[in-house]
């Protein structure tokens, strides 16, 4: 602040060198310091900008106003329906709104009802008034010289029908978009070329459409750009013979054309990150070669992915997921998937899966379902409904812990889709685990029996969900098995996300256990039922646990190496043998599993060590935290603690964006 003040006071004192209009322009503008700051900060990423607001008063005032980067515009429709909390239904006649909307960078459009549950395309247009609302407003932002400048991110979460209302929409926004994203996509045909053409500056682009449906080659509602007599009704852009500067092109739920495709990613040589999900292919021949076309359809498919490989060799994020895996013409595709079609992209680095895609994957013989076709791999992502199936469960913690596997070098896995069982990180058997370990699993080092833990140390980002029927057999110690494994075997965490039946915040269920992870980033903890939650029980969610209101002696006492009849143990079936300390002079260290202290997993005795730990070493809780998510269910008591959790960590952790999320009771 001081240079800001120099510099600012020698501006403001330098005689006029040039001419008095000069000096009449630095009078009638002057530099002020809260211009100085908002110029400053504006480049701030969220996490700086709430550690900004700590500074004093103006820069918290400043800081806050940009905080509030994302609008959100509710759209009336014109069949009556959502009409009665409505915003931003005309266009904003006060300064402030028009500021807050000019600083806007995401937009997110939608109306009452995000998400139709019918298996009908409803057919509806919006209010005209509220429609002209959304475009006039637009038009006027899109002006500003640093509105188009910073770019635009846009988000339409509502039925968007892409002739009828996006095209126009982007004729007026297009120019300042950077990303674009239609979550629900009607059945109409559009030229997806047109699209691009209309935003110029556009680096990502996501098309989903919510009606998964199966239509014949005879269908109108195809995603082609060689229907040009259907944006006849539209304004046709111009469409250029120059390149796109698209890094990334997501669609899901489509029917689409080979050479439509193709034409586009031609155009596109920075495309980094293609994913295709529950997609379908047409090809462009006469009606009367379909049934020829039928019996080639191998051959058909390996061409068209050999075409998407000369195209963009470049592609590292794939997916190629079909809408219907487990019909019999696409069975045998799903298996030529993973053999052949993987070979053809040896600089992809990230693949995501549909669940489906696990059925056919490889044969029930192999280990692991991804084999050295995948040997780059280093983000695995597995998306769609939940899948309990065993063999899943199996196929994916045996590549996981196999050392002939690509899991070391993995960095990023995301597979909430598929439910783990706690067993495969219980190393001490206990109640409820009875069942025996695979053949498969790989012996460890030290030959006592227990599963192999997970080889990816290098693990950054986490996504995971276990299976619920553990949580009533283990209580509380699933949740100290659960944490203490993640902290001790996955070190190198800045994004995690459990999903998990039953959660608990207090010390004694294990949660703690989690401040191992010290570059941990963004945590969401999900689960449907948790227990109490007390605001004297949070403490340990300080970001320096010593500075609290209980002294370091008291925490000391509080924490010994046994708390009998106040904590839940769960006797093991088939004990760790190194459990207890080594004895003095032993040279062979049984107790470390690949390189890790795997000691007291589980037990009350882990959260011990940590309490120790921290206490003794000055350790802080989530030094790097940015971001912390509790996602509960909809009864009233998680909703009160919920926001007793809110409250607590408004008041130790201001830095941190606290986002609590209710649902209803299932997981989604």
């Amino acid at each position: 602040m001081p240079l800001v003040k120099k510099r600012l006071f020698r501006i403001r004192s330098t005689p006029p060198t040039t001419t008095p209009e000069n000096l009449h322009q630095h009078q009638v503008f002057p530099l002020h310091i809260p211009e100085l700051l908002e110029l400053t900060l504006s480049s701030f990423s969220d996490h700086q900008l709430r550690l900004a607001a700590q500074v004093c008063r103006q820069w918290r005032a400043i800081a806050v106003q940009l905080l509030d980067r994302k609008i959100d515009w509710t759209l009336a429709r014109a069949d009556g329906n959502g009409q009665g909390d409505i915003n931003w239904t005309r266009q904003p006649d006060t300064p402030e709104r028009w500021r807050q909307l000019t600083r806007g960078k995401q937009w997110r459009v939608c109306t009452r009802d995000d998400t139709i549950q019918s298996l009908i395309e409803p057919r509806y247009e919006f209010r005209p008034e509220s429609w002209n609302a959304l475009t006039g407003t637009l038009r006027e932002i899109t002006r500003n010289p640093s509105a188009q400048q910073k770019g635009m991110e846009l988000q339409l979460a509502c039925l968007f029908d892409l002739q009828t209302n996006l095209l126009p929409l982007l004729s007026i926004v297009g120019s300042s978009l950077v990303s674009l994203v239609v979550d629900q996509a009607a059945r109409r045909p559009v030229a997806l070329e047109s699209v691009m053409g209309l935003c110029p500056r556009l680096l990502h682009l996501s098309i989903a459409s919510c009606w998964p449906f199966l239509i014949n080659d005879d269908d109108s509602t195809l995603l082609d750009s060689e229907q040009e007599p259907l944006l006849s009704s539209s304004p046709s852009p111009h469409v250029h013979s120059g390149t796109f500067v698209l890094r990334s092109l997501v669609m899901s739920g489509i029917l689409l054309r080979k050479s439509a495709l193709l034409r586009v990613l031609r155009r596109c040589p920075d495309l980094r990150e293609l994913r295709l999900s529950r997609f379908e292919t047409v090809p462009a021949i006469p009606s009367s070669l379909r049934v020829i076309m039928g019996r080639a359809t191998a051959a058909s498919t390996m061409e068209f992915f050999e075409s998407i490989a000369e195209s963009c060799p470049q592609l590292q994020s794939l997916q190629f997921s079909k809408a219907f895996e487990m019909e019999p013409r696409n069975r045998a595709y799903t298996l030529e998937y993973h053999k052949r079609i993987a070979g053809l992209f040896p600089a992809a680095t990230q693949w995501t899966f549909q669940v489906n895609d696990l059925y056919g994957m490889q044969p029930f013989n192999q280990k692991h379902f991804l084999g050295r076709e995948h040997a780059n791999l280093t983000t695995l992502v597995i998306e769609g409904p939940l899948l309990e199936a065993k063999y899943a469960d199996d196929r994916l913690n045996s590549f996981l812990t196999c050392s002939s596997s690509s899991a070391h070098k993995l960095i990023h896995l995301r597979v909430t889709s598929v439910a783990i069982s706690i067993w495969w990180w219980d190393l001490e058997l206990r109640e409820g685990h009875s069942q025996p370990p695979s053949k498969q699993t790989e012996p460890l080092q030290n030959g006592f029996f227990c599963a192999a833990i997970w080889r990816c140390r290098s693990l950054k980002t986490l996504h995971v969900r276990l299976k619920g029927k553990d949580d009533q057999k283990l209580g509380r110690t699933s949740m100290r098995i659960m944490c203490g494994y993640v902290s001790k075997v996955l070190p190198e965490l800045e994004d995690l996300v459990l999903e998990k039946t039953l959660m608990d915040f207090e010390m004694d269920s294990g949660l703690c256990l989690l401040t191992r992870l010290g570059r941990l980033k963004r945590l969401t903890v999900a689960g449907l039922a948790y227990g109490k939650i007390v605001s004297g029980c949070l403490d340990w969610l300080a970001k320096d646990w010593a500075r609290t209101s209980r002294g370091k002696k008291q925490l000391l006492n509080e924490w010994r190496l046994s708390r009998p009849g106040q904590i839940e143990e769960t006797v093991a079936h088939a004990p760790f043998r190194s459990s207890e300390d080594p004895k003095p002079g032993d040279s062979v260290r049984d107790y470390m599993v690949d390189g890790i202290d795997m000691r007291y997993i589980g037990q009350v005795r882990d959260i011990v060590e940590v309490v120790k730990e921290r206490l003794a070493d000055g350790g802080m809780c989530w030094p790097q935290m940015e971001f912390l998510q509790l996602k509960i269910g909809n009864d009233r008591r998680q909703k009160q603690d919920g926001l007793v959790l809110e409250a607590k960590m408004r008041e130790m952790r201001p830095e941190i964006e606290f986002e609590l999320v209710r649902r209803c009771a299932s997981f989604s």
